[in-house]
């Protein structure tokens, strides 16, 4: 007989996105879109789950719907970083490295220290074989990250090795 004393809370949104696009397996990719859905039913407008619903479609490889919803976020709120981070992270997988570049560089100019445009920037450099730059970017990341962000430190040390 099993017997379970202690039911699973079922994660939040950021904790099942932050899941998926750390491992991109398909059932974490899964398991976000199912906390996301029902909370996008009800409130179709609201900013910061449509900004979660463009991480998920990086995270699912529908880039060119990424791109296209961020840019729409983009003009709705230009001084957020992320509407600028996913579709650069899209437009490099499309092959619009000049695009990508663009964006990158407006999340650079807005908020120079920000983990999200350092790991950004560090990705793109590494597109382009600028490994010594790539690796400046990714240690000033780290070193902006808070200490409790044990897995976007992870992540940002894997990434920077690959």
């Amino acid at each position: 007989m099993n017997l379970v004393l202690f039911a699973a809370a079922p994660p939040s949104l950021e904790e099942a996105i932050q899941r998926a696009e750390l491992t991109g397996a398909p059932a974490d990719i899964q398991s976000a879109e199912d906390v996301l859905a029902p909370q996008l039913r009800a409130r179709p407008r609201d900013y910061p789950l449509r900004r979660a619903q463009v991480r998920l479609l990086v995270g699912q490889g529908n880039f060119s719907a990424a791109r296209e919803q961020a840019s729409a976020l983009n003009r709705e709120m230009p001084d957020d970083l992320t509407p600028y981070g996913l579709p650069a992270e899209a437009q490099v997988k499309l092959g619009d490295l000049a695009a990508a570049e663009k964006n990158v560089q407006w999340m650079l100019d807005l908020r120079p220290e920000h983990p999200r445009g350092l790991l950004a920037a560090a990705r793109l450099r590494t597109r382009f074989g600028l490994h010594e730059g790539a690796l400046q970017f990714y240690a000033d990341a780290i070193r902006r990250l808070p200490a409790g962000e044990v897995a976007a430190r992870c992540q940002t040390l894997v990434g920077a090795g690959e």
